[in-house]
């Protein structure tokens, strides 16, 4: 794991920092898509009954709004299906860090995505969509995040399991939402 080693969140000293040239959330973002480029996620069943769709390394994205026109196969900016990371509303809590440092929550919505052209049955798919949320939520439950030392320990939440304005869009939708801790210097350095 790259960063502070054997540093634990109940420890007195703290880790070292990385790079300031990029915003902590934005590191974390980052690293989240590079995690989950090395996850193996199963295809999803075309809805066409053609042959099965791989999720593709160049859908997994950064983005700033988690459905960003994302609609149907035919008019979806990015290929479906596809995974689309979010930054979502930071918190502070007033007692959280130690002398020198203040924790922070950063928290990275993670949403995935497929076609399905409102399929009748609403069986699908189903199946894959949430063997990618397990997938996700494995990868990181009560985990560092590497590459980004302030981030001390993720906790995942599962947010929607079934968004039903997407399927009302044609597509099937699913979120869940990391949750980092991560220790920061107080003040301006």
């Amino acid at each position: 794991m790259i960063g502070i080693g054997l540093w634990t969140a109940r420890s007195s000293v703290s880790p070292p920092m990385t790079s300031d040239a990029e915003a902590v959330h934005y590191r974390c973002l980052a690293a989240v898509q590079a995690r989950l480029q090395d996850v193996s996620f199963p295809a999803v069943h075309d809805v066409g009954g053609g042959s099965d769709i791989p999720l593709q390394l160049t859908s997994i994205v950064v983005k700033k709004l988690p459905m960003e026109r994302v609609y149907s196969r035919k008019d979806s900016p990015l290929p479906l299906p596809c995974i689309i990371i979010t930054p979502q509303r930071v918190t502070a809590p007033p007692t959280a860090g130690v002398t020198t440092h203040d924790d922070y929550q950063r928290p990275c919505l993670v949403t995935m995505v497929m076609a399905d052209n409102e399929e009748a049955t609403l069986q699908v798919n189903l199946d894959v969509i949430g063997l990618w949320q397990e997938k996700v939520m494995h990868a990181f439950q009560n985990q560092r995040l590497p590459g980004v030392a302030e981030a001390l320990i993720c906790h995942v939440e599962p947010a929607e399991s079934i968004i039903p304005i997407a399927w009302g869009r044609n597509v099937l939708a699913s979120a869940v939402l990391l949750k980092f801790t991560c220790r920061e210097p107080r003040g301006l350095t």
